[in-house]
């Protein structure tokens, strides 16, 4: 990912992020937008889930070019590789929120960082430069899904008034995570070279799986119902299609993409 591209996607989120909708809601200050949005615990997750994929795409967008060259790949393969890389989003673009829908934000979430751990992984091992093509496929998945999932949960999330606020901010945190993966990534390519760093990669990516089941266990935990049986179940009929669940992990459970 380009610096310029990066540039645009943080002007952007600030943009988007101090924008005053005529909704319900109207921010007078900015520690206020930012603490309307954040007292959600759902929220603050899945913030930190996007610092941690920043953490993630800083590293392997920086440094993998430069691997492939350490094993003499040449010029041609790495544009093959990132032709391959760029193509596989198309079709997760066209059917994530399709994917969303059927097995719900958080399991998308859990495939992505199972993903990213399966491609670090499987770069810590290669030897030969031309197997990179068989790995790049994964990319779709890394990027696109993530980043799909990232900003319509987001919005759904966000109260009124803050939709387009919310996928700004969740945007912020992956930028500052890619940020500090790009500076802490060069210091750890250099110290103990690449197959250690993208192993060290994949235990991250693993690390967020673990957060990701943590988060939803406390959810669950503090959300737990306390009332009689039958009024939790008149309940849930009453919110559950108006209220996104951070455990909604099937068609079942209670998810939609608000634009």
């Amino acid at each position: 990912m380009s610096a310029g591209y990066s540039l645009f996607i943080l002007i952007t989120g600030m943009i988007t992020f101090t924008y005053r909708s005529t909704g319900v809601i109207k921010s007078n200050t900015f520690g206020t937008t930012f603490w309307t949005l954040l007292k959600d615990f759902q929220f603050t997750l899945l913030c930190i889930v996007c610092f941690l994929f920043g953490i993630l795409i800083g590293i392997y967008g920086t440094f993998m070019n430069w691997f492939l060259l350490s094993l003499d790949a040449s010029h041609t393969l790495i544009g093959i590789s990132t032709i391959i890389a760029g193509l596989s989003e198309l079709p997760i673009m066209f059917t994530s929120a399709k994917i969303m829908k059927t097995i719900g934000p958080v399991n998308c979430l859990y495939i992505t960082y199972l993903t990213y751990a399966i491609r670090f992984i499987a770069y810590s091992f290669l030897r030969d430069p031309w197997l990179s093509l068989t790995i790049e496929p994964l990319h779709g998945v890394t990027w696109s899904l993530m980043f799909s999932v990232a900003q319509s949960y987001a919005a759904s999330l966000s109260p009124p008034g803050l939709q387009a606020t919310g996928p700004g901010l969740t945007n912020a945190a992956r930028l500052v995570g890619q940020a500090i993966g790009i500076f802490s990534g060069g210091v750890l390519y250099d110290t103990y070279g690449p197959r250690t760093l993208f192993r060290g990669c994949a235990v991250l990516a693993g690390f967020g799986i673990l957060l990701l089941a943590l988060g939803r266990l406390i959810y669950r935990l503090v959300h737990s119902p306390q009332q009689s049986p039958h009024h939790c179940e008149d309940e849930e009929d009453e919110h559950e299609e108006t209220k996104p669940l951070l455990n909604g992990d099937s068609p079942n459970d209670t998810y939609s993409i608000q634009s």
